[in-house]
């Protein structure tokens, strides 16, 4: 939020103080960003699209006395693929037809191989086309004297001009709709001409042309506020909440100095307070601070019971409005804070007059149908009673042995797991 002079002077009466013309400039408004970066997303898939579209294949075999007979099946990016091997290896040539969901499909012309391997050379929406291709093929592979072949299938140049159409409308709408709001909302106070000039700005480059509004029979600037308008929401999302400034004449007419809602009502309520006081009107704080100064005059007359109650609105007021001016980040972390210290707090109150065990296992054994381990050790807070410990020892009854542990309240105990009675 920014005002400074605008350059503008002016002409007054010596008895009339004389005031210099300013420039409020409310921005900068917020972008959907979000809808910036898919459109960008989904112009790099539409180019990689429209090169897919422009996708060439190309066929090339040569019989030279000097060298190897070879053919090289290459395609064209994005996709680049180079395949090499000898006219020899062609065990076939096929013309197929190739469904593709609703549409009448195409032809595809495929050369394989020994294995059964296969290959594609070119499409036709026809089947005359892929026909005179595969005719063209077997009649180079049958006759050994013809040196060379080649081939390159056309660009589709008709369906990448489709696919970039369709794109670059939906890239300018998805643009459109991220940045139609954003930018920067510039009011001059021109004294000269006693007039209000609105226009608005992009990236420092103006958008269409400002719009006047006569300062005369001015009697209050006001904040209305307002849903944005967003043409993209889908059915039950909320449109967020916009501002804009509205004039209010003597007799009572009211005009809006832009069309829509704009995005960031904290800036429009701070742009109010400073075109309210350009224009000469009662601040809107003054007024706060007058409310505030009668409710503490009446606050003092008020009983106990009365100025307790008041108190304790002020605080809740005061701590909801330090928790919203928190950002994002710092709530999150703040939130995570009282979470942490609370869940402590319930631990310890939890666990308030239990006692602790801690068995460190120099044998195996088991507590409470856990196997630990030799060398493995653990520990817990359990409720005050009397606890078994099964320690392994070959010379008791079935391998185990049973021993009992009694554990009071806020109390310590250490267990070694090692057998009580001697093996033999």
């Amino acid at each position: 939020m920014l005002l400074y002079p605008s350059g503008m002077s002016t002409r007054r009466p010596e008895s009339e103080p004389q005031r210099p013309s300013w420039r409020i400039d409310v921005g900068p408004l917020p972008a959907r960003w979000g809808r910036a970066g898919f459109a960008l997303l989904f112009f790099v898939l539409s180019a990689l699209s429209v090169l897919c579209a422009l996708r060439t294949t190309r066929l090339e075999c040569q019989r030279d006395l000097q060298q190897e007979p070879s053919c090289t099946l290459s395609d064209s990016p994005p996709l680049p693929t180079v395949d090499r091997f000898p006219p020899g290896s062609i065990a076939r040539v096929a013309e197929e037809h190739e469904s593709s969901g609703k549409g009448p499909g195409y032809w595809a012309v495929l050369i394989l191989n020994q294995r059964g391997a296969e290959r594609s050379v070119a499409s036709y929406d026809s089947q005359e086309g892929a026909t005179a291709l595969g005719d063209r093929i077997r009649a180079y592979l049958a006759d050994g004297r013809v040196a060379r072949f080649s081939f390159a299938s056309a660009p589709n140049y008709a369906k990448g001009a489709l696919l970039s159409t369709i794109a670059l409308l939906l890239v300018g709408l998805l643009m459109r709709n991220a940045f139609h709001q954003a930018g920067h909302l510039l009011l001059d106070i021109d004294r000269s001409h006693d007039e209000l000039r609105v226009r608005r700005k992009l990236f420092g480059v103006p958008r269409g042309r400002p719009a006047r509004f006569a300062l005369a029979d001015l009697s209050d600037v006001q904040l209305e506020r307002g849903p944005v308008l967003d043409k993209l929401l889908t059915r039950g999302q909320l449109p967020a909440t916009g501002a804009r400034f509205v004039l209010v004449r003597a007799r009572g007419h009211r005009y809006p100095l832009t069309p829509d809602y704009l995005p960031g009502p904290a800036l429009f309520e701070q742009g109010l307070e400073l075109l309210r006081a350009e224009l000469g009107f009662v601040s809107q704080t003054e007024d706060a601070e007058t409310e505030d100064a009668e409710t503490e005059d009446g606050a003092r007359h008020a009983g106990p019971s009365q100025q307790g109650a008041a108190q304790a609105r002020s605080w809740i007021a005061t701590f909801t409005g330090s928790v919203a001016a928190l950002s994002p980040p710092r709530l999150a972390i703040a939130i995570v804070a009282v979470a942490a210290i609370g869940s402590v707090l319930l631990v310890s109150n939890a666990n308030r007059g239990d006692g602790a065990l801690e068995i460190r296992a120099e044998y195996r054994c088991m507590f409470d149908g856990i196997d630990i381990l030799p060398g493995g050790d653990m520990s817990m807070r359990l409720k005050p009673g009397r606890y078994e410990i099964r320690v392994f020892n070959s010379a008791a009854p079935g391998g185990w042995e049973s021993q009992f542990y009694t554990l009071n309240a806020d109390q310590s105990v250490l267990v070694r797991c090692r057998p009580l009675r001697a093996a033999r």
